[in-house]
């Protein structure tokens, strides 16, 4: 689900970047090659000794910022807190089939959103979440 063209996006969270060229759309630490889900699993079983040794991109973010990241990711609640279980229910599910590339290009991996099975409880608690929000979103925030 990448954007076309692709963009690089610096400015939604501290020291977090997602690259429609890198690693597949992914969460970075910084504007490195280093997902963000290539090293939480071993953080939560080992910790974070040894992840910047083996990652040294995980220095981008480091512990005290990852930790930020995911206390404020799983600090949504409500329908918003919702949201964050049909996706990765989704992400948990998604077939690992290859989608024809558009243009000719090499089969490129089919994502989640592409299925409509898995796609659908996304989309029902997206649009609860969507009708909680204003119409104008344009006020700045006090």
């Amino acid at each position: 689900m990448r954007r076309e063209p692709p963009e690089e996006t610096t400015d939604l969270y501290t020291n977090l970047v997602v690259d429609d060229r890198r690693v597949s759309g992914s969460i970075t630490a910084g504007a490195t090659r280093l997902p963000l889900w290539a090293f939480v699993p071993q953080l939560i079983t080992g910790g974070w000794n040894g992840i910047e040794e083996e990652y040294p991109s995980a220095a981008q973010i480091g512990a005290d910022g990852l930790a930020e990241f995911l206390s404020d990711l799983l600090d949504a609640r409500g329908e918003f807190g919702r949201l964050l279980l049909p996706l990765a229910d989704a992400a948990r599910h998604e077939h690992p089939e290859l989608a024809p590339a558009g243009g000719g290009g090499a089969a490129e991996p089919r994502g989640w959103w592409q299925d409509p099975e898995l796609a659908r409880p996304v989309r029902k608690q997206l649009e609860r979440c969507l009708a909680l929000l204003p119409d104008d979103t344009t006020e700045p925030r006090t």
